[in-house]
């Protein structure tokens, strides 16, 4: 075995020493197969024969337990007048309006003609926009074997269909909710979301707060008997207060101890600012063994967890009680046997608490639930947003090591579900954490599980550039093994083929990647050369052209002889990404940006503007070139390029186009980068 170094080297020897399988399994993707079966990272090979996957006959239908629906007619009437093929209608309203229930019920209306294959409901809270469409995938798809369509398959399978999607809490910028729902063009597409996001081209439907009386049944259902004369006009100023919000109305409750007068008390000192004061006062009042639970269920992002995490994540053996007080009293939601803080406890709890010693304690125990189900890939994509969350928790903490071993078991059984979009943002989180340890071992392994799956993608270009990345990394360590296990993956990225990431020109089997700045510089170069010496040779035999007997300066710069196949034509051209060194005159060439070059910007600092240098910027202007935005040269200095790049993110955002970017602009690019497959 070569020299290898770092985390990754302990934990190759800790499964050698213990006999111990990487991998999970294979899974097929398109025309090749996927195995987790080597220690060096993924091996992927060429099958014989694609395998076939066949989608379901329709009616198809997925769909969650219904809910009964509380007023709401009006905006259900509208969304069914709305149903129609290609259509996209929008939701949008703050946490407890009862988005969910309102498209829950709507799943289970009765089918139209506009949806004759039927109808499929998706939760999308923590999913990217590949992983969202891998899941709507996986409902019409019949999985025989374990395979992943790739995504010119999903989209010609879902093109073609005509379904009611819903779509819940959906989180995705304006780029890829216009692609995903791009891809559903035949379908019709209900999408609900939290205020902040935009679809493109979206009948836009804005869920308020019930009406008075409604209010009052709500609260009457609650409570569990009417109010009296005295109490209506307290209850009637709670609902006002609270803007109608169904949850908001039942915490309120909670905290009168589910009494009338006691509402009408807590309506009059609430006041303004109402909605953090309710979630102050509730949970002021939790007892230790609710705080624990709350606490271990404000993980990054918010996600859902498997009820059957709770105990061992709050460190407490019997949570059944107060989990079912915490749900009760509207600051946990429960669907489906999985549970999440409501937003604005999650938003409280991050804001206040110091959360650092129970995410260390998450962190490591979903480090070892995932470990100890590699074998149990469908488990494990269950909670994929709770694993990418804390791995990039973990390493916006320094908890590098951390970050590395959990994408180091992770990493397989998301991939072999088919939630690339998960993998890749647990292999960026890891590839931050091996730059910061400066371990070059895990490094190589992150960029070849980089590569690996871009050629799975077919994103050739970034293969291209990942597995070479891998493979000088793994020289220079002399890890002999683990350069052949990349360079065997780089052989099968076809020669001169990069699809739509990018051209090459080919030359009597030489491949220049014209769509690298720096080979453009080199060719430019040359051709410089070439031009120079052809005027040389032409005023050289203008000089002595009279002369009878020509030096041997005059003979021309020429050959006759014809370059056999295989040979160079451009002596010792390094491959990529080697930077080639350019002449003293001219500035280096950056080299190419790539999604996974991706890292997460402090938001708490001093907003960047123009005229701002340094690393937060560079990172800027790396987020900003891969989602599309041209902002300039990716050199850490913000100039007007970049102000008008930000400027246009903001714009499709909904934020203020000042050009600055401020804390509200990064946390979105943040929530962006964190999606990005």
């Amino acid at each position: 075995m070569g020299r290898c170094v770092g985390l990754v080297a302990t934990i190759l020897m800790e499964y050698k020493s213990s006999n111990r399988e990487t991998s999970g399994g294979e899974i097929a993707v398109g025309s090749y197969v996927l195995d987790f079966g080597e220690l060096y990272g993924a091996t992927v090979s060429e099958l014989l024969e694609p395998v076939e996957i066949p989608l379901r006959n329709p009616p198809i239908v997925q769909r969650p337990d219904p809910v009964p629906l509380l007023d709401r007619e009006v905006e259900f009437a509208e969304i069914q007048r709305s149903i129609a093929p290609g259509a996209v209608v929008h939701i949008i309203g703050e946490g407890g309006l009862g988005k969910t229930a309102l498209l829950r019920h709507l799943a289970h209306s009765p089918s139209t003609d506009q949806n004759p294959d039927g109808v499929v409901y998706i939760t999308c809270r923590g999913l990217s926009s590949s992983d969202v469409m891998q899941a709507i995938y996986d409902t019409v798809a019949i999985s025989q074997v374990r395979a992943k369509a790739t995504p010119e398959e999903i989209a010609d399978a879902l093109h073609s269909l005509r379904l009611l999607v819903v779509l819940d809490d959906l989180e995705l910028a304006p780029p890829e909710a216009e692609e995903l729902t791009g891809v559903l063009r035949g379908s019709t597409v209900v999408v609900s979301s939290l205020p902040g996001i935009s679809i493109p081209g979206s009948k836009v439907i804005a869920l308020g707060g019930l009406p008075a009386e409604v209010s009052i049944k709500l609260l009457t259902e609650i409570i569990g008997h009417d109010p009296t004369d005295d109490d209506l006009e307290g209850a009637e100023n709670m609902a006002g207060v609270v803007g109608g919000n169904p949850r908001r109305l039942l915490q309120s409750a909670a905290l009168a101890g589910w009494k009338w007068p006691q509402l009408g008390e807590i309506g009059r000192y609430l006041g303004e600012n109402s909605d953090a004061k309710i979630t102050s006062l509730a949970l002021a009042g939790l007892n230790e063994a609710e705080k624990r639970i709350v606490a271990s269920l404000a993980l990054p992002g918010n996600p859902t967890v498997g009820i059957g995490h709770i105990g061992p994540l709050a460190s407490i053996e019997d949570a059944e009680e107060p989990l079912r007080r915490l749900i009760q009293s509207g600051l946990v939601v429960e669907e489906d046997d999985r549970l999440r803080l409501t937003d604005e406890v999650a938003s409280e709890v991050e804001n206040s608490w110091d959360l650092s010693s129970i995410r260390s304690v998450a962190l490591a125990y979903v480090t070892g639930w995932a470990e100890g189900n590699r074998r149990l890939p469908e488990a494990v994509v269950e909670e994929s947003s709770a694993i990418v969350g804390l791995a990039e928790w973990a390493t916006a903490s320094a908890q590098h090591r951390e970050t590395l071993r959990l994408a180091w078991v992770a990493s397989a059984p998301l991939a072999l579900g088919g939630r690339f979009g998960a993998w890749g943002r647990l292999l960026n989180a890891a590839h931050s954490a091996a730059q910061s340890l400066g371990d070059r071992a895990a490094e190589a392994w992150v960029e070849h599980e980089h590569g690996s799956r871009a050629l799975l993608l077919d994103d050739l270009q970034t293969a291209d550039y990942h597995l070479k990345v891998a493979i000088s990394i793994r020289e220079t360590l002399g890890d002999l093994e683990g350069t052949a296990a990349t360079r065997a993956i780089m052989e099968l990225i076809p020669i001169g083929k990069f699809g739509r990431q990018g051209k090459r020109f080919l030359r009597k089997g030489l491949g220049i990647d014209l769509s690298n700045a720096a080979n453009r510089r080199l060719l430019l170069l040359i051709a410089l050369v070439g031009i120079a010496a052809i005027v040389v040779g032409v005023v050289l035999i203008t000089r002595d052209s009279s002369s009878e007997s020509p030096s041997a300066s005059s003979v021309l710069v020429e050959s006759s002889v014809e370059p056999t196949p295989g040979d160079s034509l451009i002596a010792d051209i390094p491959p990529d990404p080697v930077a080639i060194d350019p002449p003293p005159s001219a500035p280096a060439a950056p080299s190419p940006v790539v999604a996974g070059d991706l890292q997460a910007i402090n938001p708490n600092g001093d907003p960047i503007q123009e005229g701002s240098k340094g690393e937060r910027v560079r990172l800027l202007q790396v987020a900003l070139e891969v989602f599309g935005y041209k902002p300039g040269p990716v050199d850490g200095k913000y100039g007007p390029a970049t102000r008008k790049a930000i400027k246009a993110f903001q714009k499709e955002n909904n934020l203020k186009a000042d050009g600055v970017a401020g804390s509200a602009t990064l946390r979105i690019i943040n929530k962006r980068i964190r999606k990005t497959a």
